[in-house]
């Protein structure tokens, strides 16, 4: 999957400003518009996802990233004790090796 437009985060939702003010940190979120369909059911074409920079890499976790001159949104797995991104339904993987990590996803804005 990639992204498109990234643009500074205009409302973080309430949940997500309670639990920076609890943890006391400040966070410079961004958002950015999700393209394609690699990581569906999770996240579908057209979703705005609000992502972190300040968020610890854990597997699991879904992370935005460069690869090469493009933008991606692939999930944090955990293979032969390597950490590499993958897609949710689609069999394409990629080294984090390769990537430069811009955050992690914390919340899925669609519209319905």
């Amino acid at each position: 999957m990639v992204v498109n437009a990234l643009r500074p985060a205009r409302r973080p939702s309430a949940m997500l400003k309670s639990r920076t003010a609890v943890a006391g940190e400040h966070v410079a979120n961004f958002e950015i518009i999700a393209l394609g369909i690699s990581m569906e059911p999770t996240i579908r074409h057209g979703d705005t996802l609000l992502v972190s920079p300040e968020i610890e890499l854990a597997p699991g976790r879904i992370v935005v990233a460069i690869h090469g001159a493009v933008w991606i949104v692939k999930r944090l797995v955990e293979e032969f004790g390597v950490l590499v991104l993958r897609s949710d339904n689609v069999d394409e993987q990629v080294s984090l090796d390769d990537v430069e990590v811009q955050g992690v996803v914390v919340e899925i804005r669609r519209t319905v």
